[in-house]
């Protein structure tokens, strides 16, 4: 099965119309080169964050989550080092248990990113259950669960 690009899911799901991504792509092409297509469509305000992080999930085939929705827990955050998370731009988000398998749920926007799987399955001794975040939103969730005295906000 052939990737779509965003630009054609969210127009193919009726999120934006071809008008609409026509005007975001001549942004991007002509004032906004580095900025990804979809912050454009969201700062146009044509888009929001749930529908942006459910069609990025479905072009990776697996779960999104919006990491600013949901509170993770100090013992949760420990499991992961702070630079481990920062290098990996990932997030540790619970245990996932499904009959006998227990497996810890990490939040990242590069799933296929072998060597980080390989990594935390062994640091943590854990099986690992991958679901999609905007790589924003790990840099946020980061800065707020492992601020510098080391304490996890509540």
């Amino acid at each position: 099965m052939e990737r779509k690009y965003i630009g054609e899911l969210l127009v193919e799901t009726g999120h934006i119309n071809q008008d609409q991504l026509f005007y975001a792509l001549n942004l991007k092409k002509k004032e906004y080169h580095s900025k990804k297509l979809g912050k454009i469509l969201l700062d146009l305000e044509y888009i929001s964050d749930e529908v942006l992080i459910k069609l990025l999930a479905k072009q990776c085939g697996m779960q999104g989550v919006n990491l600013h929705n949901r509170s993770i827990s100090k013992n949760i955050i420990d499991i992961i080092p702070r630079k481990t998370a920062e290098y990996y731009q990932l997030i540790p988000l619970g245990f996932n248990t499904s009959g006998t398998t227990h497996k810890l749920v990490i939040a990242t926007s590069n799933p296929s990113d072998l060597e980080m799987i390989d990594h935390i399955c062994f640091v943590t001794g854990q099986v690992i259950d991958l679901v999609y975040a905007r790589k924003e939103d790990i840099d946020w969730a980061i800065k707020y669960y492992y601020n510098e005295g080391g304490v996890v906000m509540q």
